[in-house]
């Protein structure tokens, strides 16, 4: 859309004709402030991997070897970028978390940039709106996980994919693999987009797909011959992925990844925002526009289906938060073209559909945010109070991770914690010796016996502690 050429009657499209410049600056302070307002309200946690990731990074400031720091969960771009952050800033769980809330804000403005270059100013505006206070994104945004400083960088090798700039296109998701293993799909995807969309003749196509993988693929070609090295197999991926005598299996799970998928991005944040997604898509498909859109979200939903990695890998939800953010224009598209079905004003209606959509949106961050019970942060404190860097301390691997979280808060060095893992003795030997012993169990947990008396002496709700007799 030309928007000089338009009626000047539209007020949002008026302001961005005469102030766009002012808009990333905007897009950026706005959702830096959202996010930095639901930091405040939340905790670092979803599930163990937040204060995992920090521990590692940690561990990597005391014992700065690459090589024995390598490890197929954790990508090394994100681990030393918390390294450097935690450097500078010389907090350990804050600094985290603000580089995950640079980048979620970033992300937003690039994501302007990349849907004004599919669509048009207006739905790039109402989209990245919607973005900076969709839940999801935001909740992404404030714990230490590297969904969005990937995201920004995906975001970035799109656009400049579009733009016929490969190199760039290539050294952003290259960047992007050593945050996400989510990146590793869309070197593929990218690559396939090139050979099946590029207007140019079949050798040439075949070129630039050679060039474009050849510089994308680097990173991850060099990590995964480094696992290889490290542990003797391809320990990324999962050992009997299309292997012949387990076919339907993999048949089955796809579908079954699928249908999740679709269940999940239906239910949140709210159901009407997904259905008016996919009748924007489906509308976009009768009318033969937004090809390139449409072929990155269906590769990806297919991708995320395969299930190519290890479970311990999460790809799963970070390719579902990818999703849902590359279907939100079409959330503009679908309003738009009921609008026009209903013979209502497009634009009045649309500040109406944008206004609720944002109230259905803050309203969801409510229940989604992320706190912390408690009796975690009550176990913690006490640790942190009444433990000393001397004190040896046995703790569950609970499920729903919140061992991780008592790790960091309670201050103490990571590796004064043991866990139960059926060594709980070899351990005790290893690192016990001349120690004073504590040990945090559940209700549902079981208090192993070294033959010594303990004696409990604190407790929260299900937590107890307990301290062994010398």
């Amino acid at each position: 859309m030309d928007i000089k050429k338009i009626e000047q009657k539209d007020l949002i499209l008026r302001l961005l004709a005469r102030r766009e410049y002012y808009l990333p600056i905007i897009l950026f302070l706005s959702a830096f402030l959202v996010r930095l307002g639901a930091m405040a309200v939340s905790d670092n946690f979803a599930g163990h991997q937040p204060m995992l990731k920090l521990i590692t990074a940690l561990h990597i400031l005391k014992k700065a070897s690459f090589f024995e720091n390598i490890h197929y969960q954790h990508l090394p771009f994100y681990l030393y970028s918390l390294v450097v952050s935690i450097g500078l800033g010389k907090e350990q769980i804050l600094a985290g978390r603000f580089l995950s809330l640079l980048f979620g804000s970033l992300s937003v403005v690039s994501f302007y940039y990349l849907i004004k270059l599919l669509f048009d100013r207006k739905t790039a505006f109402y989209s990245s709106l919607l973005i900076g206070l969709y839940p999801p994104h935001i909740l992404k945004s404030i714990i230490t996980l590297p969904n969005t400083m990937a995201l920004f960088f995906i975001i970035g090798s799109l656009y400049f994919m579009m733009k016929r700039k490969l190199v760039l296109s290539a050294l952003f998701i290259g960047l992007a693999s050593g945050y996400d293993y989510l990146a590793w799909a869309f070197i593929a995807t990218l690559t396939l987009f090139i050979l099946i969309h590029e207007s140019e003749p079949p050798r040439k196509k075949i070129k630039n797909a050679l060039l474009f993988f050849s510089i994308a693929a680097f990173f991850p070609v060099i990590w995964i011959l480094l696992i290889k090295y490290k542990t003797g197999n391809y320990y990324l991926f999962y050992n009997n992925f299309l292997s012949g005598d387990t076919f339907s299996k993999v048949l089955f799970g796809i579908m079954l990844n699928v249908q999740t998928l679709v269940g999940n991005l239906y239910k949140y944040p709210f159901p009407g925002m997904f259905l008016l997604a996919i009748y924007g898509l489906f509308w976009s498909l009768l009318r033969k526009k937004h090809g390139a859109l449409i072929f990155w979200i269906l590769s990806l939903a297919v991708f995320a289906g395969l299930g190519v990695f290890r479970q311990e890998i999460s790809v799963f939800s970070p390719g579902e938060l990818c999703l849902s953010l590359l279907l939100i224009p079409f959330v503009i598209e679908g309003s738009s073209s009921i609008l026009k079905l209903l013979r209502v004003n497009v634009g009045r209606g649309m500040y109406a559909v944008i206004f609720f959509l944002c109230l259905g949106l803050l309203s969801n961050f409510a229940t989604m945010r992320p706190v912390l019970p408690e009796k975690v942060k009550a176990v913690s404190c006490w640790l942190k109070k009444n433990l000393t860097p001397d004190d040896l301390i046995f703790i569950d691997k609970d499920k729903d991770g919140y061992y991780s979280t008592i790790v960091m808060l309670s201050r103490l060095p990571p590796g004064n914690f043991c866990f139960f893992d059926g060594n709980e003795e070899q351990q005790l030997d290893e690192r016990g010796q001349g120690k004073k012993r504590y040990h945090i169990v559940t209700n549902e947990s079981e208090l192993f016996s070294l033959d010594k008396d303990v004696q409990i002496i604190a407790e929260f709700d299900t937590y107890k502690i307990f301290v062994f007799k010398n």
